[in-house]
Order: structure tokens, then C-alpha cells, then sequence
């Protein structure tokens, strides 16, 4: 998915849907498996299904999990590199599942081939027992893992699989005590209930629906059903049992396995009843009596410690003991189960690894983590803030991983205007609020832990005082035990109750020391330092798992030590420690991502909850990793690739280019000219063999496709419709006209029926003698079809023949351009080598301007000094990122060792190029030789063809002359009659010279004979004397070929030892011009080594002190905030007094006006009323008050003036103290640039010496070559030299040849001679008939004409001779 054109959310979920719709449940999203659980089996993971997938490359196979279990098993051989894969996902997803298909692949190929199978069965063996003790029914899963682990599967140097180690986390205990509605508890609980009778009877076991732990009544009072579908716990049983016999642990130990999980159901049924309000007790003790018995300890002891265990860790007589309340004693009884059963999870575990470690040497592993992915419920608890925080840390490893790949694809290709950046940093401030020491949420926990008067609301409260200024923090609007975090996949509001408990995890160490004295060495064993310290501290722990924390209930086992003091070690702490060594594992391997998807709620098959399914892939960080590819360049295509695809695009281009990234090139600015509305040239960028896109460019690109290719369709729809038409039409037509045909013969037939002329003509035709021209035209028709083929196969000959020929000129045009940019590479590598001489004399410039930037910093933060000692707790926080620093340090400086790798490469390619050029040119030589033969053999077949093409045309005029032969005859037959009469009598008249003439001729033949066998003579010495001129004139030719070609091999190796000197001439130069530069590079290497470690050690200094006027910044800024919410706060309450100072008067001044109305309406007298006196007493009373409010009012307004401009100096100071504090941030922040930039600039000189090196390497190895090389050459020119006097003494032995030759012709011309006069003396004796004589006057002209032409020939063939020797002795 991550190659989609249009990549976003609707898309990825439109295209899994569309998938699962067809039974394709694996998906690749970019770096991602992405796997929907189907909810059904299906035949894809048998073993013939692995054997399709062994070997194979991701990108030939289907998605599978096979596919990505066999990437990781190659790539673990091949980069001798540790691998993992990380499968996530909700519960019901499928984690489990396919961590089997994981480990069954991996044994499938890794296996023992020598019939060793009992490790390759106890790995997938111990899966069952994992399941029964780790796996419960949810809600959502009938089989859900409650635990997350991860599985080392150890190989030895061989590639077989060696061994197995399995670490575990989360695991889930509190599940042991209490389980949601309509959910179950382990398997493992309902699985004992189907034990043999002598043992339940043992361990007191009845029914299940007995037991308070695993059964549970709904509200209708009816027990809810403990059956799961598709679970058979007898079955499961039996599994489990049988996988613990392979797994080699004992009967013994099992029984007390089953024994310890019958004591915790049977806790679970202990009667608690309340004595009084704060003390605890037990309706009946024989529960207790039979948990004491099968623990091994006293029942006195036991109830001792349930309900008032011990305050203090003194001897026995001083101990002080405490009641228990009754949910405090439940409390302390649930403890103990969760304890029991996770030690006894741990005990398992650390058998199994014991088992399936063996003595084989461990070279690498392949580790598989199945955790819980990001979960967000309708009430969040501690137990989903610590699955959130671990998957906020491996999203963070996703995003840096996810980062560097694209880095160096992106350096591979050679982008240079790409922005670096590292977006899993994007998610530290998330990370640093849950878990920076003495500032994080997990740390503040733990604080708050230590004082024993602390509650949920103490710690939330401190939360929001802590966090309310972060960002990614949101407390509350009104107070709650709640607060909200923003994560990657959304925002969690988290619930803080019983955060505290816990966080503790308290078990009473009374309880403890009592398990350490059972009576029972498996119990004893349970609660050992060995197993329980072990795998809390040292979570890789050679001989044990890493360390349960509690899963969704309870992520940790913490455990309370009384030897040092009351040290207790907390479940994050705990959990911190262990989640920090996964992310070292997982640091040190190359990662492969599965995520599982739900795709609903009810388990249907086929059917996909858009929306839930949307949620899983924000919370599994797909949708992450699509967000990070948009910002880069998601889309990426070969150049072949691309131009076989969109060729279509541009007229004319051709799909099998010999130069796509040209012709790449040239498509694209056509396209941005011709569809400037859809393709931007800046959507786009060329790499070294690809073309690189923004997210949904491509489908532009495929639009433009579709539309040209519509278009193309209708034009072939329509000429098809027309062609078709057509020929209806012409079938049409031609019907036509064989009916007017048939027509117009039948008439001519009615007509001729009754003549008589065509009646004698019809019973005549028969008796004519006729040649059968039909036969002959049909044979001609054959001879011309033949031709015709004969032409045919010339001219594909031709035309392959032309097509070599271009195939060698472009062969030989790719050579030379490739030659040209292997010429141009090498003139940038002397031009980078000169410019790496004007970078050093730069950088002592630049030094000293850094040391005069020091100098002004340095002065700068001795003003800062005096507040040093209260920000101990910061540098201790900024040293620990200076050790992050350090490690990205030395990731870099593995990549820079990487890239010079890299280059070192390329040199060699550089070089093997080279000489695949001087191949090149050999093969051209040859190929040029090649054409030139099939050049002459193609002028042959034109001749050929030339001949053919007349042949055939006299071929058509024969069989134009025969149709007219036929048509004369047709014609002369009427007149055949009148000449057979006269053809008989001058037969008859023939017949009687004929017997004079047969005397004649027999002695003619008589005489003929006796000449023909003269003439054989004569033709036999002939033959001969022209068989040795012919094999004379070949040998010739042989001995001035190998001549000429000795001749032409000298005459190389004599220019080819001259250049090999010139060539070995100028590399010494060259070589001692760059061992002089190594040097001086080396010199100023060490003097900017020392400058560089001087500024490193200034630059601690100043950033020592930058750091503690930060901390000073940061002090006044939570004061000026203090000082703020002091201000808000006097505001706040001033405005109610002035409020209530307004309503007072108002009040007073309706009262006033009342009472005034009353005096104005009392009636007038010499004496008062006593009524009117209180009202006038009471007028002057409000008026006092009045006046009294106006003067508080008046003094608060002048203490708010005064305190307004106490704040405002307040505020002016802390703006130049954050005025000094930017300063001295900038200067800082120049200081680091600078230093920085000296450091890339020591890098660049770095790699400029290796590249020296390497150049100055190669220059040696190419002297040692060309040595080897003359001295060949040397041997050669002895060798010539031996074959030209080879070659001399040959040409004396052919001169003696030549000159016997001459004697012979001699000899053959007198013999002609005597023949000739032989002959004449023959023909004197003929007679004298006048018929005999013109015979034998025109036999003896062909025989004179005979001998003379092969006399011209001999002369012809001497003549040439005798001038090929003189060539042939003058090249000698």
C-alpha cells in the first residue's frame, strides 16, 4: 500500500477491504505486514505453503508471514546481523497466531537435517503451556494472551536453530482474583478440573462452579456458562500435560503445579466476616485448614498473617501486630494468589528456557515480540498508561528506523535537496512526560509511593500542579482523579484510582517469610531471590525470563525488602527497566513490523468495521508511517520500469531504450509542457535508477495512461467495426456477381443448345489430341511459389542481417558513452581532490574565529556562575542527553564507515568498467569483422536474389508463351485435318532418306568415338595440371593471410608496450604526487584533531554554563508565574468586594430614600414620634457605613496601584533576565553551529584521505598489472619473431613449388601441342563427305576453342601467381 497512487486513510482501508473481500489477508504497507484476522482456517500454512516461500524474495511471492519469517532468516545470514520481528495488535487480532506461524516456519527451514527432532518439537511444544497458564476468554477473544512476550529463537554459525529463550512482560495477575462479566480465567484454572480422581480428591477439587476465582453468577442468580466455543478444556488438558513431558518436567513438578493453583482457588473461598468495624476474621477455618495443607504451612501461622500480620521486623517476642479490616485482609489474600501464580508463571518460564538451552555455540538470534498494541478503553488505568508508554517507545524506534532507510535510499539515489528529519523525536516529549526521572508521570508515582499518607488524590493533584504547562498534558476542567495525555494514535483520558496500590503492589512480609518456610520445596522455590530478584533486576538474566509487570491489571510483581532497610522496588520502576532493555534488544537488530488487525466485534467472516479498523491502524502506527512517507517521496519507479509503463505517453518512444533515464527525462518534460495542469516538475526528482514522486503524482500519471489508452481503444473498436463492415459488404458484392455470371451463361446456353455447328463441335472435341496446359501451369505455378519462398528466406536474411548491424552500432555507441562518463567521473574526482586543498586552507580561518566566538561566550557565562548550585538536578537531566548525543554520534560514524564503503565500491566498479570498456573494444573489432563477412554474404544473396528475380521472370514469360501456344491451338484446330494428310506422305518421303543417313552416322560415330577418347585424354591432364595451380594458389593465400596477420599482432604489441610505458611513466608520477598529498592531509588531520578536542572541551564549559542560566530562566519563569496567579487571584477577590460594596450601597441607598419618603410623609409636630427618632437613627447609621465602605474602598484601590507597580518592576526584571537568558541561548546555539561545521569539515578531510588511499591503492595495483603485462607482451614479440622466420623459411619451399609449377605448364603446353597435331592427323583420315567434313571442321573449332581457353586460363592463373609471391615476398 505504500506504493498507492493516491496515498491516504480512504484508500489503505478501500484497498484491505477489497482484499479480505477476496481471502487475501496480508498486506504490505511499506515497511509493515499488515494481517485482518480472517476467523476462519484456511490451507495457506502447511508445509508446502513454506517450501513456496523458502528462498524467495518479498517482492516475487504473495504478503505472507512466511514471506517476512524468511526475509529475516536470510537477512540474519547474510548481514551476520541479530534480527526481530514485532507483532502487534488488539486483542483478537491474531498476535498469537501468527507468532506460531513464526516459530513453525523458522523450525520448518532451520531444522536438524541429521534426524535430531525432540528441540525442533519442544519448540513448538512449549506454546500450549504458555497458552494454558497465559491465555484467558475476553470479551473479545475466546483465547486471549494476557501477557506479552518475546521469544529469542538462537541459531548456531550454520544457520540451524540452536535453542530458544523467552522473555515475558504485562502479565496480567490480577485476573487470578477478579474477572469482567462474560470473561474467564486462565484456561489453565478450568483445565485442572479434569484431573484423574485419586488427585482432585487430593487437592479437595469439586466442580468448577465451587470455586469463587473462576466461576461467577449473572444477575438472574444463575452461574454465567464456563464453556468457551471452540475451546475443549479436557482436550487442552491433555496438550498441556503431554507438552510438559516433552519439555522434560517432571511428574512430580507437575503435581505441584496443579496442587499450588488448587490452593489459589481455594483462597479464593475463604469466609471473611467482620468482628467489628476495623478487625477482620473467618466464619470457618476449614478452608484455611485446607490451604494451609496443601501450601505446606501451619493453619495458625496462615490465619496469623491473613488478618493481623507483623508491624516491625524484630525478633518474634518484640513483634507488634495489626487487625485487619476486612477489605484489607481480602486485599492481603489477593496479594498472596497474584503472587503465588506469577512466581509460578516465572517458575515455568525459567524451566523452559533451562530445557531449550543448549550446548550448541550461539551466533545469532531472530527475536519475536508479541505485545499488546495502543489501547484506548472507556475508562484508561495504570495498567493501559504502561502498554501505551510501550508502544509510544517502539513507535519511536519505528519512525527512527523508518527514517534512516528512507535517508539512505534517498543518499543511494543521490537527492540532495531532501530535509533530514528524525520524526521519532516527534514523539519524545510524550515519552519524557510519562517517564523523565524526577518530572515524568511514572517517576511522580513512585515519589508519591514513599509517603505513606499518600492517596490518588494527593498524586493527581500533583500531577496537574506538575504537567499543566505541557503540551501533550490537559488536566480537568473541574477537579477529578483524572487527567488527559495526547498520544500518537489520539487523545486518552486516564482514571488515577488505586494508582498508589497498585503501583505497590503490597504483599505482606509475613506472608512471604511464611511461604519461605513451607514445608514444600516447590513452594519454597516460588518465592526464592534466585527467581523472583533475578528477573526483577536483571531482566536478561542468563538463566531466567524477563520479569512479569502486570498486563492490563497489575504490570508487575513488586516485591518489599526488609535486609537494607525498607527498600521497595515499585512496578514502574521495575517495568521502566525492563521496557528500556527491550528497546537495547531491539536497538542492536534489524526490525521487521506485523501488525494484526480486528476486523469486527462479532468474529463474522467476511465483514470489515470501517471505522474500528481505521482506529487499529492510527493505533498500530500504520497510518504514522503513511503520514511520514507523504513528506518525503512515497512513490518510486526503475527507469525500465517506468518507460515499459508510460511509453505510451509521448509519440514515438521506444520501450526498450537503451537509455531509459534519457528517455525518463525527456517524458517527463513533455508531460509538464503538454498537462501543466497535472504534472509539476517539482512533484518530481531523478535519481541514479529511479524516478522518485510526491504522494499522488503517480496517479496522475496513471490517469493520463488510462485516458490514452481509451482513446486508443475506441480507434481499434471502431477500424474493427469498419474491417468488418467491409467485408460484409465485399461478400456481398461478390455474390452478386457470380450470380449475374451464372446468368449470363445459362443464356449463352440456351442459345447454343440447338445449333448444329456446337453440336459437331461438342462430339468433335473429344478425338482432338490436346497438351494438357492446365498440368503445366500448375507445375510453373509450383516453380513460382517456390521462388517466391526462396525470396522471401533471402529477404528476412537481409533484414536480419541490416538488424545485427544496427544492434552492433548501438552496442557500440552505449560502449563509447559509457567510456565518455567514466572519463568525466575520473576528471571530478581530480577536480574534488583541488577542491579539498582550498577546504583546508579554510578551516584554520575558521578555527580562529571560532576560538574568538569562545572567547565572547566564555566571557558571557561568568555571569551566570553564581546560580550553579541550584541546578544540580538539570545537568544531571542534560547529561544523560549528552550520552543520547553520544550514541547518535556513533551511529553516524557507523554510516560514515558505511559510505566509505560505499565508495570504495564504486572505485571498483570504476575499475571494472574500465576494463569492460577495453572488452568492449575487442568485441567491437570482432563484430566489425562479423559485419563485414555478413555484409559480403548479403551481397551474395542480392546477387542471388538478382539471379532468382530473372529466373522467375522467364519463368512468367514461358508461361505467357504457353497460354498463348494453348490459345493458338484452340484456334489451329479447325486446319489440324487438312495438314495431316501432307505431314504423312513427307513422313513416308523421310522414312526413305533415313536408312541413308543411319550409314552415314554409324561411321561418323565410329570415328567420333575414337576422337571423344583422345579428348578425355587430353581433359584428364588438363584437370590435373589446374587441381595443383588451384591448391598452389590457396596455399598462397593461407601463407600471406598469416603473414599479414603477424605482421598487424607486432605492430600492436610494439605500440602497446610503448604506451604501457608511457602509462607506467605517468602513474609513478601520479603516485608520488598523491603519497606527498596523503601526507600533508595526514599532518593537518592531526593539528585539526587537537584544535578540535581544545573546542570540545571549551564547548562543555560554556554549555555547563548555558545550562545553569537555563535553569535560572526557568526559576523566574515559575516565579513570574506564581507571581501571576497571586495577581489573578487579588484581582478576583477585589472584584467581589467592589461587587459586594455595590450592592451593599445600592442596598443602603434604597433604604435611605425609604426611610427619607417616611419622614417627608410623617405628620408635623412640636414632638417627634419615637418611630420617626429610630428612623432618623437609622439614616445616620447607613450614612456612617456608606462613608466607612468608601474609605476601604479608597485605601484597596490604592494597595492595588501599589502592588500593580511592584508587578510591573517584577515583570520588567524577568524580561531582561529572559532577554540575557535568549543571548546567551544564541550564542550558545553559534557556538555549536561552529562547531559543528569544524567537524563536518574534519569528516570531509577525512574522507578525502581514504579517498587518496583508495586512489593511491589502485594506482599501485595498476603499475603491478601493466609490469605483468609488457613482460607478456615481451614473450609475445619472441614468439612473433620466431613465427616470421617460420613463415621464411616456408616462402623459399613455396618459390621451389612455383618454379616446378612453370615447369609443368611448359611441359603441359608441348603436350597440347602434340595432341593438337595428333588430331589434325585424325581428321586428314575422315574422308572426304561433304556432311562429315562440316561435322568434324565444327568439332575441331569447339576443341580449339576448348584447349585455347584453358591455355588463357593456366597463363591467367600463372600470371597471378607470380604477382601475389612477389607481394607476399616484399612483405617479408
Amino acid at each position: 500500500m505504500g506504493e498507492l497512487g493516491h496515498l491516504n486513510e480512504p484508500a489503505v482501508l478501500y484497498n484491505l477491504k477489497k482484499r479480505y473481500e477476496k481471502d487475501l489477508f496480508h498486506t504490505y504497507s511499506g515497511l509493515f505486514l499488515v494481517v485482518v484476522n480472517p476467523y476462519k482456517r484456511l490451507p495457506i500454512y502447511g508445509n508446502d505453503i513454506i517450501d513456496v516461500y523458502r528462498g524467495k524474495s518479498r517482492e516475487k511471492v504473495a504478503p505472507h508471514i512466511f514471506a517476512m519469517s524468511d526475509v529475516a532468516y536470510r537477512a540474519m545470514l547474510q548481514e551476520d546481523r541479530n534480527q526481530s520481528m514485532l507483532i502487534t495488535g488488539e486483542s483478537g487480532a491474531g498476535k498469537t497466531e501468527n507468532t506460531k506461524k513464526v516459530i513453525q516456519y523458522l523450525t520448518r527451514i532451520a531444522g536438524r537435517s541429521d534426524g535430531e527432532t525432540l528441540l525442533e518439537e519442544q519448540l513448538l511444544q512449549f506454546n500450549p503451556i504458555l497458552e494454558a497458564l497465559g491465555n484467558a476468554k475476553t470479551k473479545k477473544n475466546n483465547n486471549s494472551s494476557r501477557f506479552g512476550k518475546f521469544i529469542e529463537l538462537q541459531f548456531n554459525s550454520g544457520g540451524q536453530i540452536a535453542g530458544a529463550h523467552t522473555r515475558i512482560y504485562l502479565l496480567e495477575k490480577s485476573r487470578v482474583v477478579f474477572q469482567a462479566s462474560m470473561e474467564r480465567n486462565f484456561h489453565v484454572f478450568y483445565q485442572i478440573m479434569y484431573l484423574e480422581p485419586e488427585l482432585k480428591e487430593k487437592f479437595r477439587l469439586t466442580r468448577a462452579e465451587d470455586f469463587s476465582f473462576i466461576s461467577r453468577k449473572g444477575a438472574n442468580g444463575e452461574f454465567e456458562p464456563l464453556t468457551v466455543e471452540g475451546i475443549d478444556d479436557r482436550k487442552d488438558f491433555e496438550l498441556t500435560r503431554s507438552a510438559l513431558g516433552t519439555l522434560k518436567i517432571q511428574p512430580e513438578d507437575q503435581n505441584m503445579i496443579w496442587q499450588t493453583l488448587a490452593a489459589i482457588l481455594h483462597m479464593g473461598n475463604l469466609p471473611f466476616t467482620e468482628v467489628s468495624k476495623d478487625v477482620a476474621g473467618l466464619a470457618d477455618e476449614k478452608v484455611l485448614a485446607i490451604v494451609a495443607g496443601l501450601l505446606g504451612v501451619e493453619t495458625a501461622k496462615l490465619r496469623q498473617c491473613i488478618l493481623s500480620p507483623s508491624l516491625a521486623a524484630l525478633s518474634d517476642k518484640e513483634k507488634t501486630f495489626k487487625q485487619l479490616s476486612k477489605p484489607k485482609a481480602e486485599r492481603s489474600r489477593d496479594a498472596l494468589c497474584k503472587a503465588l501464580y506469577g512466581n509460578l508463571f516465572l517458575w515455568v518460564v525459567k524451566q523452559i528456557n533451562e530445557e531449550l538451552s543448549h550446548s550448541e555455540q550461539q551466533a545469532h538470534f531472530i527475536g519475536v515480540l508479541d505485545i499488546s498494541g495502543f489501547e484506548i478503553f472507556e475508562v484508561n488505568s495504570f495498567e493501559q498508561i504502561c502498554i501505551n508508554y510501550t508502544n509510544e517507545k517502539l513507535q519511536q524506534f519505528f519512525n527512527h528506523h523508518m527514517f534512516n532507510l528512507e535517508q539512505e535510499e534517498y543518499k543511494r539515489e543521490g537527492l540532495t535537496d531532501w530535509k533530514f528529519e528524525d520524526y521519532g523525536m516527534d514523539l519524545q516529549d510524550t515519552i519524557d512526560l510519562i517517564e523523565k526521572e524526577g518530572y515524568g508521570i511514572l517517576s511522580i508515582l513512585e515519589e508519591q509511593c514513599l509517603i505513606p499518607e499518600a492517596d490518588d488524590k494527593s498524586f493527581t493533584v500533583k500531577l496537574h500542579t506538575t504537567h499543566s504547562a505541557h503540551r501533550n498534558f490537559r488536566a480537568p476542567k473541574f477537579f477529578g482523579l483524572t487527567f488527559k495525555i495526547y498520544h500518537y494514535a489520539g487523545e486518552v483520558d486516564y482514571t488515577t484510582t488505586e494508582w498508589i496500590d497498585k503501583n505497590r503492589d503490597p504483599l505482606e512480609a509475613d506472608l512471604k517469610e511464611l511461604m519461605l518456610r513451607s514445608s514444600f520445596k516447590f513452594v519454597r522455590d516460588l518465592f526464592d531471590e534466585k527467581l523472583t530478584g533475578s528477573n526483577l533486576a536483571a531482566p536478561a538474566a542468563a538463566s531466567g525470563p524477563g520479569t512479569p509487570s502486570g498486563g492490563r491489571a497489575a504490570p508487575g510483581t513488586a516485591t518489599r525488602r526488609r535486609a537494607a532497610g525498607a527498600a521497595f522496588t515499585y512496578v514502574s520502576r521495575q517495568y521502566k527497566e525492563q521496557l528500556n532493555h527491550l528497546m537495547s534488544v531491539l536497538n542492536s537488530t534489524s526490525p521487521h513490523f506485523i501488525r494484526c488487525i480486528i476486523p469486527n466485534l462479532q468474529k463474522k467472516q467476511n465483514s470489515i468495521n470501517d471505522k474500528l479498523v481505521l482506529d487499529q491502524l492510527k493505533c498500530n502506527g500504520v497510518l504514522e508511517g503513511i503520514r511520514i512517507a507523504r513528506k518525503g517521496w512515497p512513490n518510486r519507479i526503475k527507469y525500465p520500469e517506468f518507460i515499459k509503463r508510460y511509453y505510451l505517453l509521448k509519440p514515438g518512444l521506444d520501450p526498450k531504450t537503451p537509455q531509459p533515464k534519457e528517455s525518463t527525462k525527456d517524458l517527463c518534460a513533455h508531460l509538464v509542457k503538454t498537462y501543466p495542469d497535472k504534472i509539476f516538475a517539482d512533484q518530481m526528482r531523478m535519481g541514479l535508477t529511479k524516478i522518485f514522486f510526491r504522494s499522488g503524482q503517480l496517479a496522475a500519471f496513471e490517469n493520463i495512461r488510462e485516458q490514452i489508452i481509451s482513446t486508443m481503444v475506441v480507434s481499434i473498436q471502431a477500424a474493427s467495426r469498419a474491417f468488418l463492415a467491409r467485408r460484409e459488404y465485399n461478400k456481398m458484392r461478390e455474390q452478386e456477381i457470380a450470380a449475374k455470371t451464372i446468368q449470363r451463361n445459362v443464356r449463352g446456353y440456351i442459345d447454343l443448345v440447338d445449333s448444329l455447328w456446337y453440336k459437331l463441335f461438342v462430339t468433335g472435341r473429344p478425338m482432338i489430341n490436346r497438351r494438357d496446359f492446365l498440368k503445366e501451369i500448375e507445375l510453373l505455378s509450383k516453380q513460382l511459389a517456390s521462388l517466391q519462398k526462396q525470396l522471401a528466406n533471402l529477404n528476412e536474411e537481409i533484414a536480419r542481417l541490416k538488424k545485427e548491424r544496427s544492434e552492433s552500432d548501438d552496442i557500440l555507441a552505449r560502449v563509447e558513452k559509457e567510456y565518455d562518463d567514466i572519463k568525466a567521473k575520473h576528471a571530478a574526482l581530480e577536480s574534488e581532490i583541488s577542491s579539498l586543498k582550498k577546504e583546508k586552507e579554510t578551516l584554520s580561518e575558521k578555527l580562529n574565529l571560532s576560538e574568538d566566538a569562545l572567547k565572547e561566550e566564555s566571557s558571557r557565562g561568568n555571569a551566570l556562575g553564581r546560580e550553579k548550585t541550584d541546578l544540580e538536578k538539570t545537568r544531571t537531566e542534560l547529561e544523560h542527553n549528552l550520552n543520547d548525543e553520544k550514541e547518535r554520534n556513533k551511529a553516524l560514524e557507523e554510516a560514515k564507515r558505511k559510505a566509505e564503503a560505499d565508495r570504495d565500491d564504486w572505485e571498483d566498479k570504476l575499475d571494472l568498467a574500465q576494463s569492460r570498456v577495453s572488452d568492449h573494444q575487442k568485441k567491437i573489432a570482432e563484430l566489425q569483422k562479423q559485419f563485414d563477412e555478413q555484409e559480403g554474404r548479403a551481397h551474395d544473396m542480392d546477387q542471388l536474389a538478382t539471379q532468382l528475380n530473372a529466373k522467375l521472370n522467364s519463368l512468367a514469360k514461358n508461361l505467357a508463351a504457353a497460354e498463348e501456344d494453348f490459345t493458338r491451338e484452340n484456334s489451329d484446330k479447325s486446319g489440324l485435318d487438312n495438314t495431316r494428310k501432307d505431314l504423312q506422305a513427307q513422313v513416308e518421303a523421310a522414312k526413305s532418306n533415313l536408312d541413308d543417313i543411319r550409314e552415314k552416322v554409324t561411321a561418323a560415330n565410329a570415328q567420333a568415338k575414337r576422337l571423344d577418347s583422345q579428348l578425355a585424354d587430353t581433359n584428364l591432364q588438363l584437370d590435373e595440371q589446374r587441381a595443383k595451380l588451384n591448391k598452389s594458389e590457396k596455399s598462397g593465400k593461407e601463407y600471406r593471410g598469416k603473414a599479414k596477420d603477424l605482421a598487424d599482432a607486432l605492430e600492436e604489441e610494439t605500440a602497446a608496450r610503448n604506451n604501457a610505458e608511457k602509462a607506467k611513466s605517468a602513474l609513478d608520477a601520479r603516485f608520488n604526487e598523491l603519497t606527498s598529498q596523503v601526507r600533508s592531509l595526514e599532518s593537518a588531520k592531526s593539528v585539526s584533531a587537537d584544535q578540535t578536542k581544545a573546542l570540545k572541551n571549551q564547548l562543555d564549559d560554556l554549555t555547563k554554563r548555558v545550562e545553569d542560566g537555563e535553569a535560572a530562566n526557568n526559576r523566574l519563569k515559575n516565579e513570574n508565574k506564581a507571581a501571576q496567579e497571586e495577581e489573578a487571584d487579588l484581582n478576583d477577590r477585589l472584584e467581589q468586594e467592589r461587587e459586594g460594596a455595590k450592592k451593599e450601597k445600592k442596598r443602603l441607598t434604597a433604604k435611605i430614600q425609604e426611610l427619607t419618603n417616611l419622614l417627608e410623609n410623617a405628620p408635623k409636630g412640636d414632638a417627634k414620634s419615637e418611630d420617626l427618632r429610630k428612623m432618623e437613627d437609622q439614616i445616620r447609621d447607613i450614612e456612617d457605613q456608606t462613608k466607612a465602605a468608601e474609605d476601604a474602598k479608597a485605601k484597596a484601590d490604592a494597595a492595588n496601584a501599589e502592588y500593580a507597580n511592584s508587578l510591573k518592576d517584577l515583570k520588567e526584571k524577568l524580561a531582561e533576565v529572559e532577554k540575557r537568558a535568549a543571548e546567551n541561548a544564541e550564542a550558545n546555539r553559534k557556538a555549536k553551529e561552529a562547531l559543528d561545521q569544524m567537524t563536518r569539515e574534519l569528516e570531509k578531510q577525512e574522507d578525502a584521505r581514504a579517498l587518496l588511499e583508495a586512489k593511491n591503492r589502485h594506482a599501485a595495483a595498476e603499475v603491478e598489472d601493466l609490469k605483468r603485462k609488457i613482460s607478456a607482451f615481451a614473450g609475445d614479440a619472441g614468439r612473433t619473431s620466431d613465427l616470421t622466420a617460420h613463415y621464411k623459411s616456408e616462402n623459399v619451399g613455396l618459390k621451389a613449388d612455383f618454379d616446378d609449377l612453370e615447369k609443368d605448364n611448359k611441359i603441359l603446353a608441348k603436350d597440347v601441342r602434340d595432341a593438337r597435331a595428333k588430331f589434325d592427323e585424325v581428321l586428314k583420315q575422315a574422308g572426304t563427305e561433304k556432311a562429315q567434313k562440316t561435322r568434324l571442321q565444327n568439332s575441331n573449332a569447339v576443341l580449339k576453342k576448348l584447349v585455347m581457353d584453358r591455355i588463357l586460363s593456366n597463363n591467367e592463373i600463372l600470371n597471378q601467381l607470380k604477382t601475389h609471391s612477389a607481394h607476399f615476398s616484399g612483405e617479408q
